[in-house]
């Protein structure tokens, strides 16, 4: 047996493969230089007056549609362009919060938030049905009713 020799009628598959290795390498060693033009946000959400992580809580971009969940542990991470950044932060049951915070390339920028929590108010309602019976169903409701009980506040129409 002899070793692999290249002829000339197979110089065209070599010249391609030697164009397809020059390529994947170019774009292998491009990719981190791309990633490295964009800067971290990370940080942590918790609560004002107890320090306890808040869990599910939105990190948002305004302007943009950029925006995460924060984990259980209350972080997040966003990888944004350099530059200024509005952050909003928000939850039900808490004030929402807002602070910008300013991004170089390939930096990481820690911005914790600490949120105070608000009440919510919601007003109770009692629903009461009437049965009716049907052939095909052994309940129905013909009518309901939807009333406040005694103790809650009216509002005004």
């Amino acid at each position: 047996m002899s070793p692999h020799v290249v002829f000339p009628n197979d110089l065209s598959s070599s010249i391609s493969r030697r164009t397809l290795t020059a390529l994947a390498s170019v774009l292998v060693l491009a990719a981190p230089a791309t990633a490295q033009i964009m800067g971290t946000v990370t940080g942590r959400v918790t609560d004002a007056s107890s320090g306890a992580p808040i869990a599910d809580a939105q990190v948002r971009v305004i302007g943009t549609t950029t925006g995460v969940m924060t984990r259980m542990d209350g972080s997040y991470r966003l990888a944004l362009a350099p530059g200024r950044h509005e952050l909003r932060v928000s939850r039900i049951g808490y004030a929402a919060a807002r602070d910008s915070v300013v991004l170089d390339a390939a930096v990481t920028v820690t911005k914790d938030f600490r949120l105070e929590q608000t009440g919510l108010a919601l007003d109770q309602i009692v629903v009461t049905g009437t049965p009716r019976w049907k052939r095909r169903c052994r309940w129905t409701f013909s009518r309901v009713r939807i009333s406040r009980t005694p103790d809650s506040p009216r509002q005004a129409r």
